[in-house]
Order: C-alpha cells, then structure tokens, then sequence
C-alpha cells in the first residue's frame, strides 16, 4: 500500500493543484492484498486514490468470469455525472488487483449557476444540430454532467451541463450529442455518432462485452482489459474497412495515434464490439 501511495503522491505534486480539475490516467497493479468488498468500494477507491470524499464512485457495469470481477466506475457529484471518468477495478480471488482508466481527484471549482430550464436546453440543442426546422422524426434525452470545455483547450474550468442526446425516432442508428453549460448556454462539445450500416448490424448482433477499453475518448493509446489471455482484436472505420488486427494479451496498451479523428469500432474475438473517439 505504501508503494501505491507514494507512487501517486509523486505524480499528484508533479502535476500541481491545477491537475485535480484535469482527468488522471491510470494502470495500477496492486501488490499488495487489498480485499474487495462490494459495499465499500467506494471508500476504498477514494482512500487508494487520494480523492475528494465528496465525490462518489457508482459501478455502471459488471463483469464475471470464474474468479475474475471486473467493474466499470463512473464518478458523481451531487447527481451530476463528471465527464471523462471512467476507471476499471480488476478483482482476482476477492482481492483487487488492477485499477486502470480515468479519474478526477477533486472538482470543486466546477462552475455551477443553473439558470436555464430543460426546454431551454432542448432549443439550444437542436439549433446546433438542425441549422433550420426539420420534419424529421428525432427524440431527445437529457444526463446532467459536468463536463470540461471540448471546444477550447484553454479553457481549464469545469461545468455543470446537460448532455443532450439526439437520436433518430426511426431507429436508423444516427445519434449525436451536445454537451450545453446550464448556466449560459455555451455549447462545450458536440459529437456526430452516426453509426454506419455496417457497423450498427454489428453491434446489434454481439452480446453485451466483457472488454474494456479507456480512455474513450482517446487521444494516443487506448488501453485495453479483454476477457482472456490470448485475443484477436480488429479495428474497423465506420465504412467497413478494416484498419488493424493483432493479437494481445489480457492488459494491454494499443497505440491509435496514427488513426485520423473520428469513430471507430473495436472488434474482439469476432464476438464482442466497443465503439470509440479518436481526437
């Protein structure tokens, strides 16, 4: 536990104060015996990565295979989900042994003055989707977030926003979201998921996925925790086309810088797919 705690105390002052409003990146083997217990995990988490107690960490997935668990964390404040958080626990024979993702220490200097109202936000996002009125058929979903700015990387604050999902009433697989600061309006990011024909079939026909991948977006390296030892992954674009193919082992970094921006699906073992953002 000491070597655990030195080794990120080191990292947190090199990085500085300004680093607890910024995403920390994480592969951390545990070697020494820290047991899992479900009702804790949250205090356990906050205790090993030195984080805001205010901050909880709620489990948005589960995974079981033998005696391996594997649970994927976003983080919350006052309801609020804090964009960019995504980090994977690794549990082995009730012990946990691997901790990898993305994580905020503390986010307390989130800027919060909630003014507008839902219909507000619901205009807004459908003027920066729809650059006129449109007859199509689209539904809408609302998830409170805090969010950095996307748009403007000198923009170090954080801010309490709606994410606004935009999704095609006829199913056809097109989405888009629009991340809108619930004080001013200011739009903070706005991605295009639209999912093509081949990639949609795709994923609908794969069974939930025991992988992981983090972070996503991604930027260099995706990071990759995958259900066994020995597996085949293939990277497609969203026309189809195969861009990549290896083999990799359980815990493994993957280098995608040389991918232009954009959406890609991540193929393992011709069983499961995970969608992810290269910026």
């Amino acid at each position: 536990m000491k070597k655990i705690l030195f080794f990120l105390a080191t990292c947190c002052i090199a990085m500085g104060a300004m680093a607890q409003q910024e995403t920390q990146q994480i592969f951390l083997r545990i070697d020494k015996d820290i047991p899992y217990e479900p009702t804790s995990i949250d205090k356990t988490l906050k205790q090993i990565l030195s984080i805001d107690p205010q901050i909880t960490f709620n489990v948005y997935r589960e995974g079981k295979e033998d005696n391996n668990v594997h649970l994927r964390f976003h983080q919350f404040l006052n309801d609020y989900r804090i964009e960019g958080s995504d980090l994977l626990v690794h549990v082995r024979n009730n012990k946990i042994a691997i901790i990898n993702g993305s994580y905020y220490t503390s986010v307390k200097s989130a800027i919060k003055s909630s003014s507008l109202s839902e219909s507000e936000i619901l205009k807004i996002a459908e003027k920066e989707v729809f650059a006129s009125k449109t007859d199509y058929d689209f539904q809408y979903e609302i998830e409170k977030v805090i969010s950095k700015n996307y748009l403007d990387n000198n923009d170090k604050n954080l801010y309490y926003a709606s994410k606004v999902f935009v999704s095609d009433g006829n199913d056809l697989g097109n989405r888009i979201e629009v991340i809108i600061d619930e004080g001013t309006g200011k739009v903070l990011r706005k991605n295009s998921l639209t999912i093509c024909e081949f990639c949609y079939l795709s994923i609908l026909s794969f069974q939930e996925s025991n992988s992981y991948i983090s972070p996503n977006p991604v930027k260099d390296y995706l990071t990759l925790t995958l259900p066994t030892d020995n597996n085949e992954i293939k990277i497609f674009d969203l026309q189809g086309k195969l861009l990549l193919q290896q083999n990799v082992e359980f815990s493994a970094e993957l280098n995608v810088s040389m991918l232009p921006k954009g959406t890609y699906v991540l193929v393992v073992n011709n069983s499961e797919s995970l969608t992810f953002i290269k910026q």
